[in-house]
């Protein structure tokens, strides 16, 4: 109730509202220009009228703008409009060039990234208003971070002088037209770098300046209507030491232009309810102080869901049409097959919202002749091309006030597509080879963009990450991989990766964002009622930080299958037995390049990737719920020490060199990089030159699994368990197990077998040294690294080794550790490794 008076209060006398912001009511291609006598009055021949009027000089490059609104909020927000084409990660460490992407308006925005500790993926969107002062306007962005929801105008005003606000832009005045009109130069506002550009650009080590000689307003999409005006600038930038990361995306990289684009958008009417999101189930939402609150109420903290404006029209039905159906827009530059697919899988929340009680809540039409993406009015699903992997999101722009969305723009990565045919291309010898099931190329990719469609739609209603959406039966908000797997004849199967549709979770997530009710009580007793009845059906939910290598819950993690976590490692480790001991020639096509067959054997090689490091997390593990008070679920559990246990061994055997071997057969087919090529998606760099080295995907493999089980939180909490309880796993167990399985296995058979299993004791060796080394983790870690090395010292002085090859490798590990123990010198550690493979840590995020 307190929300909802306090909320009712704010907008009556906080801000200044108008009308809503209508798609359907203007037409792009109509000239929004009044008839010439009422337009020149102010701004001269060739203005055009709206919400704020405009016209723009083509003889001198100036843009005017009419302001008659002093002192009245409004929105801003601005972004880019045309993309640098940088895949995520490109380049040398110090010299990446940062990934920027046509349709973005994401990166800066109101409330930054440490508010509270979190990361928002919102717009930039502001509430800002013009002052006059002297003979200027300036643009005057409040404070939204930090407010008093209070009736005391006193307590808002003491909350007002605590916290700056920012003034954004300068509008040197030309003419006092009326009273309260003014008629000012825009031109230096919007030829600046509101996106920051050159500061993300220096981040990496480019050295950028604005060059304002070689930029300019660009009047084909600077234009006004009645409730937002949109305005255009082609900004080129000087670059003095371009990377080479910046020269394969520019002809000539010492100057490159990015589109710019600000969008002034008047401010949505009353009526708009905000909502308390829960901690339980994921809807995102915009975050703020209330320094109204008593001490007992929230820790001065407010929080409003992110969702869409939803009406009924018949409010007195179970399910009715809404007033105004949230609508997005097709980029035409969608292809098929994936408009398609785009097209069949936007719907789907549509059953989610029924539930809601809304009929068709979400249309998707084809985006207008000539509109523009970045139109303020527009919701669009763009299309977005990088010159490698990037990344896809779905940022919303809304009203920071109430969390209101006002429009999104669904961002969706070209490349990706060309990512999963590699992995359907790389499993297409062993179904051959095996008679199994599958689909065709067609079908497996467009499964896999349907979820991905779903995915960054749902984002952008407002929903979170579940990265245990596939262990409570599947949703959308969890990063779902196509299934496969070989059936009791040993056929490779991959006719489950045609899945789709929403889960439970997804349910519930629309039903408490979009469900309407009559009163304040209703809606808190009916918001409690969804919680309760997702919570009887299991259905939890953790975020992005649960679903990181040092996680401790292991079905929150990324593009793992449901069930259990270690059932399906060994289910996916099968697939990739099969998959290598059938991969050949047949994943390429006939006349194509064969050194393709280098970058499909990585999707291959590493398929069990992320179900290894999801049951790592066993060791150390701890699953927990956002648990309230009397809620009856269980806060934290500690897992037993035999499932642990049992969750190391799978682990270690994913070290063994069966499991680390690339096949000779396999090896023998892969040529060097012809001429003219330069990699592509995950191509291995070679420190054999041009010969492919059958040891590099080993290599960076083992070292992986190693430091992720010897993660520092991981075996910090090993440490705190077994405090806790000596019955838990400790420490010491875990390290005693990874040299018994490496230096202290009997020696492997050929001489491949001996070199993985040397890869593996390396690995664990620069395991423990890191643990030593690193004063960020207890004493109690590094003590235990310190005497493992020591035992290990031992045995490695106790052995006599034949072969040339083990007693090298054996007397640098003696000689290291010795100095080690003696001095306290950690050697260097191979850190390059992890780099062998090309992107490898955008492979984090991708099935």
């Amino acid at each position: 109730m307190l929300a909802y008076r306090k909320f009712a209060f704010f907008l009556v006398f906080g801000v200044c509202l108008g009308a809503p912001l209508d798609i359907a009511r203007a037409a792009v291609n109509a000239d929004a220009s009044k008839p010439e006598a009422e337009c020149t009055a102010s701004l001269g021949q060739g203005c055009q009228d709206g919400f704020f009027p405009l016209r723009y000089e083509e003889k001198t490059g100036r843009l005017l703008l009419l302001v008659d609104r002093l002192d009245k909020d409004f929105l801003y927000v601005h972004g880019v409009a045309s993309g640098l084409g940088a895949p995520h990660g490109m380049g040398p460490k110090g010299a990446a060039v940062p990934q920027i992407d046509r349709g973005e308006f994401e990166y800066t925005h109101l409330f930054g990234q440490s508010l509270f500790g979190k990361d928002d993926v919102s717009g930039n969107e502001a509430v800002v208003h013009f002052e006059r002062h002297g003979s200027r306007l300036l643009l005057i962005e409040s404070n939204q971070a930090f407010r008093a929801l209070s009736e005391d105008e006193a307590e808002r005003d003491a909350v007002a002088q605590s916290f700056p606000p920012s003034v954004l832009g300068v509008f040197p005045i030309i003419e006092n037209v009326t009273a309260g009109t003014y008629l000012v130069d825009a031109t230096d506002f919007f030829l600046s770098d509101p996106s920051d550009i050159q500061g993300r650009m220096r981040a990496q080590g480019i050295e950028v300046q604005l060059d304002r000689e070689r930029s300019y307003l660009d009047a084909k999409y600077t234009r006004t209507f009645p409730d937002n005006s949109e305005f255009r600038a082609a900004l080129s930038f000087s670059v003095s030491n371009p990377p080479p990361g910046l020269t394969r995306l520019v002809r000539d990289a010492r100057s490159f232009v990015l589109e710019q684009h600000h969008s002034f958008v008047r401010l949505p009417p009353p009526g708009f309810e905000p909502r308390r999101p829960d901690p339980r189930i994921g809807n995102r939402h915009v975050e703020f102080w209330d320094f109204s609150q008593s001490f007992d109420e929230g820790q001065y903290r407010e929080r409003y869901l992110w969702r869409w404006r939803l009406e009924k029209k018949d409010p007195e039905a179970a399910v009715s049409e809404p007033v105004r159906p949230i609508v997005y827009h097709l980029d035409p530059a969608m292809p098929e097959p994936y408009r398609s697919a785009v097209k069949e899988s936007f719907v789907w929340w549509n059953k989610a919202f029924e539930q809601a009680g809304f009929r068709n809540a979400l249309e998707l039409r084809d985006l207008p002749e000539g509109a523009d993406p970045m139109d303020a009015r527009y919701s669009v699903i763009l299309w977005t091309h990088q010159a490698g992997q990037g990344y896809s999101t779905a940022p919303q722009f809304f009203d920071p006030r109430t969390g209101e969305i006002l429009k999104s723009i669904v961002r969706l990565d070209s490349h990706r597509g060309l990512h999963n045919y590699n992995l359907f291309a790389a499993l297409q010898p062993a179904v051959e080879a095996t008679g199994g099931s599958t689909v065709s190329a067609v079908e497996f990719v467009s499964s896999v963009r349907h979820w991905h469609t779903t995915h960054e739609v749902g984002h952008s209603l407002g929903f979170e990450h579940n990265f245990l959406g596939e262990a409570v039966g599947g949703s959308m908000m969890d990063y779902r991989p196509a299934r496969y797997g070989v059936d009791a004849k040993g056929a490779l199967d991959l006719s489950g990766a045609l899945r789709g549709r929403l889960g439970a979770y997804d349910h519930a997530l629309v039903s408490y964002a979009y469900t309407p009710f009559d009163t304040p009580q209703e809606e808190a007793a009916g918001l409690q009622s969804i919680v309760g009845d997702a919570l009887d059906q299991g259905l939890r939910y953790l975020v992005d930080a649960d679903a990181s290598l040092s996680g401790s819950v292991p079905q929150a993690h990324r593009w793992i299958t449901g069930g259990d976590v270690k059932e399906s490692l060994k289910r996916t480790m099968e697939v990739r037995r099969v998959g290598l001991q059938h991969f050949d020639e047949r994943a390429v096509q006939k006349g194509e390049r064969m050194w393709l067959l280098a970058n499909r054997l990585t999707h291959l090689y590493l398929l069990h990737l992320y179900h290894v490091d999801a049951v790592t997390k066993y060791v150390g593990g701890q699953d927990y719920s956002y648990a309230l008070r009397g809620d009856g679920q269980t806060p934290a559990y500690i897992f037993p020490a035999s499932e642990q246990r049992e969750a190391l061994e799978l682990v270690l055997s994913a070290l063994s060199p069966g499991e680390l071997e690339v096949p000779e057969r396999i090896t023998a087919l892969i040529p060097p990089l012809p001429y003219g090529e330069h990699g592509a998606d995950l191509y291995i760099r070679s420190p054999t030159g041009p010969v492919f080295d059958a040891l590099t995907l080993p290599r960076t493999l083992a070292h992986h699994v190693v430091k992720n089980l010897l993660h520092p939180e991981r075996v910090s909490r090993l440490v705190s368990f077994h405090a806790r309880d000596d019955e838990h796993l400790s420490l010491h167990e875990v390290l005693q197990r990874l040299v018994e399985a490496t230096w202290e296995a009997a020696p492997q058979g050929d001489s491949m077998a001996q070199a993985l299993q040397r890869i593996s004791q390396r690995a664990v060796l620069e395991g423990l040294f890191r643990l030593a080394g690193d004063d960020s983790t207890p004493d109690e870690v590094q003590a235990a690294a310190d005497h493992r090395l020591a035992l290990l010292a031992e045995i490695l002085a106790s052995r006599d080794l034949p072969d040339a090859r083990d007693q090298a490798h054996r007397a640098k590990a003696l000689r290291e550790i010795n100095r080690y123990l003696s001095s306290g010198a950690v050697p260097a550690l191979q850190t390059g490794i992890f780099d062998m493979i090309q992107d490898v840590k955008a492979y984090r995020r991708w099935p």
